[in-house]
Protein backbone atom coordinates (compact mmCIF):
# COMPACT_ATOMS: atom_id res chain seq x y z
CA UNK A 1 0.00 0.00 0.00
CA UNK A 2 2.95 2.32 0.64
CA UNK A 3 6.04 1.84 -1.51
CA UNK A 4 8.79 4.41 -0.95
CA UNK A 5 11.86 4.54 -3.17
CA UNK A 6 14.48 6.29 -1.03
CA UNK A 7 14.77 6.84 2.71
CA UNK A 8 12.29 7.40 5.52
CA UNK A 9 13.85 9.61 8.21
CA UNK A 10 12.39 9.54 11.73
CA UNK A 11 13.90 12.46 13.67
CA UNK A 12 12.07 11.63 16.90
CA UNK A 13 9.67 9.00 18.20
CA UNK A 14 9.49 5.32 17.22
CA UNK A 15 8.54 3.23 14.22
CA UNK A 16 5.94 0.74 15.46
CA UNK A 17 4.26 -2.18 13.72
CA UNK A 18 1.92 -4.96 14.80
CA UNK A 19 3.08 -7.12 11.91
CA UNK A 20 6.39 -7.76 10.16
CA UNK A 21 8.78 -5.05 9.08
CA UNK A 22 10.65 -5.93 5.91
CA UNK A 23 13.99 -4.17 5.50
CA UNK A 24 16.28 -4.19 2.52
CA UNK A 25 19.19 -5.99 4.17
CA UNK A 26 20.17 -3.69 7.06
CA UNK A 27 18.89 -1.41 9.77
CA UNK A 28 21.37 1.46 9.75
CA UNK A 29 21.85 4.15 12.40
CA UNK A 30 21.53 7.59 10.80
CA UNK A 31 23.29 6.59 7.61
CA UNK A 32 26.31 5.18 9.50
CA UNK A 33 26.95 1.89 7.69
CA UNK A 34 29.59 0.95 10.29
CA UNK A 35 26.85 0.64 12.93
CA UNK A 36 23.94 -1.50 11.80
CA UNK A 37 21.78 -4.58 12.23
CA UNK A 38 22.38 -6.58 9.08
CA UNK A 39 20.05 -9.19 7.64
CA UNK A 40 21.45 -11.63 5.08
CA UNK A 41 19.91 -14.79 3.68
CA UNK A 42 21.67 -16.97 6.24
CA UNK A 43 22.81 -14.58 8.97
CA UNK A 44 21.79 -11.86 11.38
CA UNK A 45 24.67 -9.65 12.50
CA UNK A 46 24.99 -6.78 14.93
CA UNK A 47 27.83 -4.55 13.74
CA UNK A 48 29.29 -1.56 15.62
CA UNK A 49 32.15 0.53 14.30
CA UNK A 50 32.56 -1.87 11.41
CA UNK A 51 33.24 -4.88 13.70
CA UNK A 52 30.81 -7.76 14.18
CA UNK A 53 29.63 -8.11 17.80
CA UNK A 54 26.83 -10.66 17.43
CA UNK A 55 25.95 -13.25 14.80
CA UNK A 56 23.17 -15.82 14.43
CA UNK A 57 23.95 -17.94 11.37
CA UNK A 58 22.27 -20.57 9.20
CA UNK A 59 23.91 -23.41 11.19
CA UNK A 60 21.75 -22.20 14.11
CA UNK A 61 24.87 -21.34 16.11
CA UNK A 62 24.98 -18.05 17.99
CA UNK A 63 28.31 -16.24 18.28
CA UNK A 64 29.22 -13.27 20.44
CA UNK A 65 32.38 -11.50 19.29
CA UNK A 66 35.17 -9.70 21.08
CA UNK A 67 37.64 -7.81 18.91
CA UNK A 68 35.90 -9.24 15.81
CA UNK A 69 36.73 -12.80 17.03
CA UNK A 70 34.03 -15.19 18.21
CA UNK A 71 34.55 -15.22 22.01
CA UNK A 72 31.39 -17.09 23.06
CA UNK A 73 29.70 -19.76 20.96
CA UNK A 74 26.31 -21.37 21.70
CA UNK A 75 25.35 -24.34 19.51
CA UNK A 76 22.06 -26.16 18.97
CA UNK A 77 22.88 -28.68 21.73
CA UNK A 78 22.93 -25.81 24.25
CA UNK A 79 26.68 -26.25 24.63
CA UNK A 80 28.60 -23.07 25.37
CA UNK A 81 32.17 -22.54 24.31
CA UNK A 82 34.36 -19.74 25.69
CA UNK A 83 37.35 -19.45 23.40
CA UNK A 84 36.27 -22.71 21.76
CA UNK A 85 34.61 -22.51 18.33
CA UNK A 86 33.14 -26.03 18.58
CA UNK A 87 32.11 -26.81 22.18
CA UNK A 88 31.68 -30.52 22.98
CA UNK A 89 30.33 -30.29 26.56
CA UNK A 90 27.88 -28.03 28.42
CA UNK A 91 30.64 -25.50 29.19
CA UNK A 92 33.81 -25.84 27.16
CA UNK A 93 36.81 -23.68 28.11
CA UNK A 94 39.37 -26.26 27.04
CA UNK A 95 41.42 -23.89 24.90
CA UNK A 96 42.09 -21.60 27.86
CA UNK A 97 45.21 -22.03 30.02
CA UNK A 98 44.45 -19.77 33.01
CA UNK A 99 41.69 -20.79 35.46
CA UNK A 100 37.99 -20.75 36.25
CA UNK A 101 36.98 -18.68 39.27
CA UNK A 102 34.32 -20.39 41.37
CA UNK A 103 31.91 -18.66 43.79
CA UNK A 104 33.61 -17.43 46.97
CA UNK A 105 31.93 -16.93 50.34
CA UNK A 106 31.78 -17.72 54.04
CA UNK A 107 30.20 -20.77 55.66
CA UNK A 108 27.16 -18.64 56.51
CA UNK A 109 26.76 -17.69 52.84
CA UNK A 110 26.45 -21.27 51.60
CA UNK A 111 23.46 -21.76 49.24
CA UNK A 112 20.82 -24.41 49.85
CA UNK A 113 22.62 -27.74 49.52
CA UNK A 114 22.23 -29.71 46.28
CA UNK A 115 24.42 -32.53 44.96
CA UNK A 116 27.24 -31.30 42.74
CA UNK A 117 27.67 -27.78 44.18
CA UNK A 118 31.25 -26.50 44.31
CA UNK A 119 32.63 -23.31 45.90
CA UNK A 120 35.51 -21.79 47.88
CA UNK A 121 34.88 -21.31 51.60
CA UNK A 122 36.67 -18.23 52.98
CA UNK A 123 35.86 -19.23 56.56
CA UNK A 124 37.77 -22.52 56.27
CA UNK A 125 40.16 -21.39 53.57
CA UNK A 126 39.48 -24.42 51.36
CA UNK A 127 37.44 -25.64 48.41
CA UNK A 128 34.26 -27.48 49.34
CA UNK A 129 31.52 -29.45 47.62
CA UNK A 130 28.09 -30.82 48.46
CA UNK A 131 27.13 -34.50 48.17
CA UNK A 132 24.76 -35.24 51.04
CA UNK A 133 26.46 -32.57 53.17
CA UNK A 134 29.07 -29.85 52.73
CA UNK A 135 32.65 -31.10 52.97
CA UNK A 136 36.20 -30.27 51.93
CA UNK A 137 37.22 -31.37 48.46
CA UNK A 138 39.96 -34.05 48.68
CA UNK A 139 43.30 -32.48 47.87
CA UNK A 140 42.19 -29.04 49.10
CA UNK A 141 44.72 -27.14 51.18
CA UNK A 142 47.52 -29.38 52.42
CA UNK A 143 46.35 -32.43 50.48
CA UNK A 144 44.44 -34.13 53.25
CA UNK A 145 41.01 -34.07 54.76
CA UNK A 146 40.32 -34.52 58.47
CA UNK A 147 36.87 -33.52 59.68
CA UNK A 148 34.41 -34.54 62.34
CA UNK A 149 30.72 -34.58 61.44
CA UNK A 150 28.61 -34.39 64.58
CA UNK A 151 24.94 -35.25 64.98
CA UNK A 152 22.78 -35.00 68.10
CA UNK A 153 20.06 -37.57 68.77
CA UNK A 154 17.49 -37.79 71.57
CA UNK A 155 16.54 -41.04 73.30
CA UNK A 156 12.96 -41.94 74.19
CA UNK A 157 13.56 -45.01 76.32
CA UNK A 158 12.32 -47.46 73.64
CA UNK A 159 14.05 -46.64 70.33
CA UNK A 160 17.32 -48.46 69.69
CA UNK A 161 17.89 -47.64 65.98
CA UNK A 162 18.62 -44.08 64.86
CA UNK A 163 19.19 -42.65 61.38
CA UNK A 164 22.41 -40.76 60.71
CA UNK A 165 22.84 -37.95 58.20
CA UNK A 166 25.85 -39.61 56.56
CA UNK A 167 26.73 -43.20 55.67
CA UNK A 168 29.14 -44.83 58.10
CA UNK A 169 32.25 -46.03 56.27
CA UNK A 170 33.59 -47.86 59.34
CA UNK A 171 32.61 -48.20 62.98
CA UNK A 172 36.23 -47.32 63.75
CA UNK A 173 35.46 -43.80 62.51
CA UNK A 174 32.73 -43.25 65.14
CA UNK A 175 32.84 -41.64 68.57
CA UNK A 176 29.52 -41.98 70.43
CA UNK A 177 28.53 -40.30 73.69
CA UNK A 178 25.34 -40.81 75.75
CA UNK A 179 24.81 -37.84 78.11
CA UNK A 180 28.53 -37.18 77.82
CA UNK A 181 29.54 -40.77 78.61
CA UNK A 182 31.66 -42.48 75.97
CA UNK A 183 29.99 -45.60 74.51
CA UNK A 184 32.06 -48.73 73.93
CA UNK A 185 31.96 -50.17 70.41
CA UNK A 186 30.39 -53.38 71.68
CA UNK A 187 27.34 -51.39 72.85
CA UNK A 188 26.13 -50.56 69.33
CA UNK A 189 26.44 -51.53 65.66
CA UNK A 190 26.48 -49.18 62.69
CA UNK A 191 25.66 -50.00 59.08
CA UNK A 192 24.85 -47.63 56.26
CA UNK A 193 23.08 -44.65 57.82
CA UNK A 194 21.73 -46.59 60.81
CA UNK A 195 23.25 -46.88 64.27
CA UNK A 196 21.59 -49.46 66.56
CA UNK A 197 22.20 -49.57 70.32
CA UNK A 198 22.04 -52.80 72.34
CA UNK A 199 19.91 -50.96 74.91
CA UNK A 200 17.56 -48.08 74.12
CA UNK A 201 18.95 -44.77 75.44
CA UNK A 202 16.87 -43.39 78.31
CA UNK A 203 14.12 -40.87 77.61
CA UNK A 204 15.44 -37.34 76.90
CA UNK A 205 19.06 -38.53 76.93
CA UNK A 206 21.23 -36.64 74.46
CA UNK A 207 23.31 -38.90 72.23
CA UNK A 208 26.06 -37.27 70.19
CA UNK A 209 27.59 -39.20 67.28
CA UNK A 210 30.86 -37.97 65.78
CA UNK A 211 31.88 -39.33 62.39
CA UNK A 212 35.51 -38.80 61.48
CA UNK A 213 36.32 -38.28 57.83
CA UNK A 214 40.04 -38.72 57.28
CA UNK A 215 42.18 -39.31 54.26
CA UNK A 216 45.79 -38.85 53.31
CA UNK A 217 45.90 -38.09 49.63
CA UNK A 218 49.10 -38.80 47.76
CA UNK A 219 50.85 -36.08 45.80
CA UNK A 220 50.55 -38.05 42.57
CA UNK A 221 47.13 -39.63 41.94
CA UNK A 222 47.06 -42.50 39.45
CA UNK A 223 45.44 -41.69 36.10
CA UNK A 224 44.12 -44.33 33.68
CA UNK A 225 42.58 -43.52 30.29
CA UNK A 226 40.73 -45.17 27.44
CA UNK A 227 38.93 -44.16 24.25
CA UNK A 228 35.23 -44.99 24.15
CA UNK A 229 33.97 -47.11 21.27
CA UNK A 230 30.26 -47.12 22.03
CA UNK A 231 30.31 -50.74 23.22
CA UNK A 232 33.10 -51.31 25.80
CA UNK A 233 31.87 -50.73 29.36
CA UNK A 234 35.02 -51.59 31.33
CA UNK A 235 38.27 -49.78 32.08
CA UNK A 236 41.13 -51.69 33.72
CA UNK A 237 42.83 -49.62 36.41
CA UNK A 238 46.52 -49.92 37.28
CA UNK A 239 45.72 -49.84 41.02
CA UNK A 240 42.77 -51.13 43.03
CA UNK A 241 41.05 -48.20 44.79
CA UNK A 242 40.46 -48.73 48.50
CA UNK A 243 37.02 -47.18 47.96
CA UNK A 244 34.92 -46.14 44.97
CA UNK A 245 34.92 -42.67 46.56
CA UNK A 246 38.63 -42.44 45.74
CA UNK A 247 37.87 -42.32 42.00
CA UNK A 248 37.06 -39.31 39.83
CA UNK A 249 35.83 -40.32 36.37
CA UNK A 250 35.53 -37.94 33.40
CA UNK A 251 34.19 -38.49 29.89
CA UNK A 252 35.28 -35.74 27.49
CA UNK A 253 35.98 -33.55 30.51
CA UNK A 254 32.56 -34.10 32.14
CA UNK A 255 32.64 -35.60 35.65
CA UNK A 256 30.45 -38.71 35.92
CA UNK A 257 28.06 -39.35 38.80
CA UNK A 258 29.04 -42.30 41.01
CA UNK A 259 25.72 -43.95 40.10
CA UNK A 260 26.90 -44.35 36.48
CA UNK A 261 29.80 -46.69 37.27
CA UNK A 262 31.07 -49.20 39.80
CA UNK A 263 34.52 -50.39 40.86
CA UNK A 264 35.55 -53.93 41.77
CA UNK A 265 39.25 -54.54 42.31
CA UNK A 266 41.02 -52.99 39.32
CA UNK A 267 37.95 -53.07 37.04
CA UNK A 268 35.79 -49.99 36.53
CA UNK A 269 32.45 -50.80 34.88
CA UNK A 270 30.13 -48.19 33.32
CA UNK A 271 26.35 -48.64 33.34
CA UNK A 272 26.39 -47.47 29.69
CA UNK A 273 29.35 -47.64 27.27
CA UNK A 274 31.14 -44.32 26.74
CA UNK A 275 30.37 -42.79 23.28
CA UNK A 276 32.55 -43.60 20.30
CA UNK A 277 35.86 -41.66 20.26
CA UNK A 278 35.16 -40.11 23.69
CA UNK A 279 38.12 -39.53 25.99
CA UNK A 280 37.63 -41.47 29.24
CA UNK A 281 39.79 -40.70 32.27
CA UNK A 282 39.78 -42.19 35.78
CA UNK A 283 41.78 -40.39 38.49
CA UNK A 284 42.43 -42.63 41.50
CA UNK A 285 43.44 -40.90 44.71
CA UNK A 286 45.92 -43.23 46.40
CA UNK A 287 46.81 -43.52 50.07
CA UNK A 288 50.19 -45.10 49.36
CA UNK A 289 52.36 -42.30 47.98
CA UNK A 290 53.06 -40.69 51.37
CA UNK A 291 56.76 -41.22 52.17
CA UNK A 292 56.98 -39.79 55.69
CA UNK A 293 54.68 -39.60 58.72
CA UNK A 294 56.11 -37.61 61.59
CA UNK A 295 55.88 -34.80 64.10
CA UNK A 296 56.17 -31.11 63.25
CA UNK A 297 59.97 -31.02 63.11
CA UNK A 298 60.24 -34.55 61.63
CA UNK A 299 62.82 -35.74 64.15
CA UNK A 300 60.37 -38.46 65.22
CA UNK A 301 58.93 -40.20 62.19
CA UNK A 302 58.20 -43.29 60.13
CA UNK A 303 59.58 -43.05 56.61
CA UNK A 304 59.55 -45.33 53.58
CA UNK A 305 62.10 -45.94 50.82
CA UNK A 306 64.78 -43.52 51.97
CA UNK A 307 66.58 -44.22 48.70
CA UNK A 308 64.75 -45.06 45.48
CA UNK A 309 62.59 -48.14 46.12
CA UNK A 310 64.92 -49.68 48.74
CA UNK A 311 61.84 -51.37 50.30
CA UNK A 312 62.79 -50.43 53.86
CA UNK A 313 60.60 -48.91 56.59
CA UNK A 314 62.55 -46.84 59.13
CA UNK A 315 61.49 -45.65 62.58
CA UNK A 316 63.20 -42.58 64.05
CA UNK A 317 62.90 -40.91 67.46
CA UNK A 318 64.70 -37.75 68.53
CA UNK A 319 66.45 -37.55 65.17
CA UNK A 320 68.03 -41.02 65.44
CA UNK A 321 67.05 -44.13 63.52
CA UNK A 322 65.94 -46.78 66.05
CA UNK A 323 64.42 -49.65 64.06
CA UNK A 324 64.19 -50.84 60.46
CA UNK A 325 62.09 -53.43 58.64
CA UNK A 326 63.81 -54.60 55.49
CA UNK A 327 62.33 -55.82 52.23
CA UNK A 328 63.00 -59.47 53.15
CA UNK A 329 61.16 -59.07 56.46
CA UNK A 330 64.29 -58.78 58.65
CA UNK A 331 63.84 -56.46 61.64
CA UNK A 332 66.71 -54.51 63.13
CA UNK A 333 66.78 -52.50 66.36
CA UNK A 334 69.79 -50.23 66.60
CA UNK A 335 71.21 -51.60 63.35
CA UNK A 336 70.62 -50.47 59.77
CA UNK A 337 71.27 -53.78 57.99
CA UNK A 338 69.96 -56.69 60.12
CA UNK A 339 71.50 -60.06 59.29
CA UNK A 340 68.89 -62.20 61.06
CA UNK A 341 65.11 -62.24 61.17
CA UNK A 342 65.37 -60.15 64.36
CA UNK A 343 68.66 -58.36 65.04
CA UNK A 344 69.14 -56.34 68.26
CA UNK A 345 72.30 -54.23 68.44
CA UNK A 346 73.50 -52.09 71.34
CA UNK A 347 77.20 -51.57 70.90
CA UNK A 348 79.74 -53.94 69.36
CA UNK A 349 79.69 -56.41 72.26
CA UNK A 350 75.94 -56.35 72.95
CA UNK A 351 74.08 -57.93 70.07
CA UNK A 352 71.48 -60.69 69.79
CA UNK A 353 70.44 -62.20 66.47
CA UNK A 354 67.25 -64.27 66.22
CA UNK A 355 67.13 -66.35 63.05
CA UNK A 356 66.44 -69.85 61.71
CA UNK A 357 68.21 -72.53 59.74
CA UNK A 358 66.92 -75.99 58.82
CA UNK A 359 64.73 -77.27 61.66
CA UNK A 360 66.39 -75.01 64.25
CA UNK A 361 65.53 -71.56 65.47
CA UNK A 362 68.56 -70.04 67.12
CA UNK A 363 69.77 -66.99 68.99
CA UNK A 364 73.32 -65.81 68.46
CA UNK A 365 75.24 -63.44 70.71
CA UNK A 366 78.12 -61.56 69.13
CA UNK A 367 81.27 -60.28 70.84
CA UNK A 368 83.39 -57.23 70.11
CA UNK A 369 85.13 -58.60 67.01
CA UNK A 370 81.75 -59.68 65.59
CA UNK A 371 82.47 -63.40 66.15
CA UNK A 372 79.90 -65.75 67.65
CA UNK A 373 80.62 -67.03 71.15
CA UNK A 374 77.31 -68.48 72.37
CA UNK A 375 74.27 -69.96 70.64
CA UNK A 376 70.84 -71.13 71.70
CA UNK A 377 69.19 -73.59 69.29
CA UNK A 378 65.49 -74.38 69.70
CA UNK A 379 63.33 -76.81 67.72
CA UNK A 380 60.37 -79.07 68.43
CA UNK A 381 62.51 -82.00 69.63
CA UNK A 382 65.34 -80.42 71.58
CA UNK A 383 67.02 -77.32 72.94
CA UNK A 384 70.77 -76.85 72.60
CA UNK A 385 73.42 -74.46 73.88
CA UNK A 386 76.44 -73.91 71.71
CA UNK A 387 79.57 -71.91 71.14
CA UNK A 388 81.03 -70.77 67.85
CA UNK A 389 77.98 -72.08 66.06
CA UNK A 390 78.46 -75.66 67.37
CA UNK A 391 76.01 -77.38 69.72
CA UNK A 392 77.67 -78.25 73.07
CA UNK A 393 74.76 -79.19 75.39
CA UNK A 394 71.48 -80.69 74.17
CA UNK A 395 68.33 -81.45 76.15
CA UNK A 396 65.94 -83.67 74.19
CA UNK A 397 62.15 -84.00 74.39
CA UNK A 398 62.51 -86.70 77.12
CA UNK A 399 64.56 -84.38 79.30
CA UNK A 400 67.84 -86.22 78.78
CA UNK A 401 70.93 -84.03 78.56
CA UNK A 402 74.04 -84.79 76.51
CA UNK A 403 77.38 -82.98 76.36
CA UNK A 404 79.89 -82.95 73.51
CA UNK A 405 82.72 -82.10 75.95
CA UNK A 406 83.61 -82.59 79.64
CA UNK A 407 81.31 -81.64 82.52
CA UNK A 408 82.99 -80.15 85.59
CA UNK A 409 81.01 -79.75 88.82
CA UNK A 410 82.55 -77.51 91.46
CA UNK A 411 79.78 -78.09 94.00
CA UNK A 412 77.43 -81.00 94.89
Amino acid sequence: PLDVVGNINVTSGNVQTTDSMILGGSLIHNGDTDTKLQFDTNNIKLIAGGATHFEASSDQTTRIFGGNTAAIVINTSQQVGIGSASPTVSLDVGTKTDAIRVPIGTTGQRPTGAQGLFRYNTTDGQFEGYTDSWGAIAGSGSGSSSNFISQELTGDGTTTAFTLDKTVTSEDNLLVFNEGVFQRKDSYVASGTTITFDTAPASSNKIVVYQMETGVVGVAPVINTMTGDGSDTTLTLSVAPASENQTIVNIDGVTQHKATYSVSGTTLTFSSPPPNNSAVECITLTNMSVTTIGDNDLDTKIHFDETADDDVIRFDTGGTERMVIGGTGKVGIGITNPTGLFDIYHGSSHRLIFTTTGSDNFITSVNGDNSQYADLFINGASTSLGTGGTKRLTINSSGNASFTGDLTVAGD
